[in-house]
């Protein structure tokens, strides 16, 4: 597989678990699960830093935080913000591999 191919399948993959990730968090989040909430928020974190969203993964690693220190409230203050970025990546994925 070329290095193309590669970031094509990587990028859909990551597109497509993360808005299911994003969704689970914010149904835990007001479901006050702090537990759910810190771990959708840690996979995010990760998998966006390695298709290179910066952003978007310092971003999730604030409501991973949040999440353990139980400032549920912060980390659902930080949704949107989290969502816009999201918007943002998969429009330079998109332009980049799709």
């Amino acid at each position: 597989m070329g290095d193309r191919e590669f970031g094509k399948r990587l990028a859909e993959v990551f597109l497509n678990d993360s808005y299911n990730r994003i969704k689970n968090l914010e149904d835990a989040l007001l479901n006050r699960d702090a537990k759910t909430s810190r771990r959708e928020a840690h996979t995010l974190k990760s998998s966006s830093a390695n298709v290179g969203g910066e952003i978007f993964s310092n971003l999730a690693k604030q409501i991973e935080k949040k999440c353990s220190d139980n400032d549920l409230d912060s980390a659902i203050e930080l949704l949107p913000e989290l969502k816009n970025q999201m918007e943002k990546l998969k429009l330079s994925l998109t332009r980049a591999f799709l």
